[in-house]
């Protein structure tokens, strides 16, 4: 079997018919001997008029050769296994093991192939593996490659199945849908909105932010979010929770929880802004809207009820009218979200009542069916 080394077979074995003959009566002037390093059959060469007699007694002495030497390096078995990963969408590893490998030898490269773009997974594949010598020569060839797939898993990142309160009113009953959200608050929201395995693989309190300190009531939530390359704090290493986020801000954390490139849409006010491109994707998706003159207005300020409106989209979490949702008496009630006429009634009220819901149809559109005790958020915080 390979092993990088040099090998060889020699010398011969001779039958001889009559017995008064022997070996000392002839000269070979071959070269008994079969060598190689790789993978292969490799042949002495014996040749029947390499052979001569030396004995003047014999005459018409005949040299047949049965079977000539011969050397076999079998290939060296090798396994390369594609390595698995878990996370968020899209998915990818290119990292390799592998067993087997000859002294000296080495993996010079592996094409892998795989990619999850969705909640799923899909097989990591492995291919094409260059093998090198120390002097840089390729030995591909002297191995028997088997290639292992891995596993790429992209989790569910937001819980899109319960249908739970994600903002927590005011302790004085107000909703203030009109005021301006902060980055912690934004943060603390789709904390709050994580899925149980995305938030047991991620969450951490561990952050490095100058202005976010451990104990803070946000800390957890930016934390986790910036473990998970969702959110980003400024140059400077702070991150300003208590600053309003802007409505590109929020384009962009959003866009980050999609992770896939759609029909984009694009506004008058927005080419060349940093924000590009997050903004066109969650606009393709159709979870944020510009305004009717066909700008975006990215670097402004965005209302709490303008946030709760597209965390709604995100979520498919919409009913059409106020009759889908439950009669007053049943849901959590906001002093500053009683008029059912204004725009954002309906999201305020999805996004701070925990229910329970039919969809309509096959509508992006729910009905809801029944209350359900709130949660609990404090104990998710710091």
């Amino acid at each position: 079997m390979y092993d990088g080394a040099e090998h060889s077979v020699k010398d011969y074995t001779v039958k001889i018919s009559d017995s008064r003959y022997t070996e000392k009566d002839f000269t070979f002037s071959g070269k008994a001997l079969a060598s190689g390093v790789n993978a292969g059959t490799y042949e002495m060469g014996l040749k029947a008029d390499q052979f001569k007699n030396t004995n003047a007694r014999f005459r018409n002495v005949e040299f047949v050769i049965k079977a000539d030497g011969v050397l076999t390096i079998t290939q060296r078995p090798l396994t390369i296994t594609a390595g698995s990963a878990e996370g968020i969408a899209p998915v990818t590893c290119d990292k390799y093991t592998v067993e087997g490998l000859a002294t000296g030898d080495k993996v010079d490269s592996v094409k892998i192939t795989g990619i999850q773009n969705e909640p799923g997974e899909s097989p990591n594949v492995a291919s094409d593996a260059v093998i090198k010598n120390a002097k840089g020569e390729d030995v591909t060839a002297n191995y028997k490659i088997t290639y292992v797939d891995g596993v790429l898993k992209a989790i569910e990142v937001l819980n899109k199945e319960i249908h739970f309160n994600y903002v927590i009113g005011y302790t004085d009953g107000t909703i203030r849908p009109s005021n301006n959200i902060s980055r912690a608050e934004v943060a603390t929201i789709f904390f709050r909105l994580l899925t149980d395995e995305a938030r047991e693989q991620y969450t951490t309190t561990a952050g490095n932010f100058t202005d976010v300190k451990a104990g803070m009531w946000c800390n957890r939530a930016i934390a986790t979010l910036t473990n998970m390359g969702i959110i980003k704090g400024y140059t400077d290493g702070s991150f300003q929770p208590n600053k309003s986020i802007t409505r590109a801000e929020l384009a962009t954390i959003i866009a980050r929880f999609a992770k896939l490139d759609v029909n984009t849409k694009t506004f008058s006010d927005i080419n060349g802004h940093w924000a590009q491109k997050n903004i066109e994707l969650a606009a393709g998706n159709g979870w944020i809207n510009g305004y009717e003159d066909g700008t975006f207005r990215p670097n402004n300020n965005i209302t709490r009820a303008e946030t709760f409106a597209m965390i709604n989209r995100v979520l498919d979490r919409q009913t059409e009218s106020v009759s889908d949702l439950l009669p007053t008496s049943e849901m959590n009630m906001w002093s500053d979200n009683l008029n059912e006429n204004a725009w954002y009634y309906k999201d305020v009220q999805e996004a701070t009542n925990y229910h329970k819901c039919d969809r309509v149809g096959d509508s992006v559109y729910e009905k809801w069916t029944e209350k359900v005790p709130d949660i609990d958020w404090a104990s998710y915080q710091i």
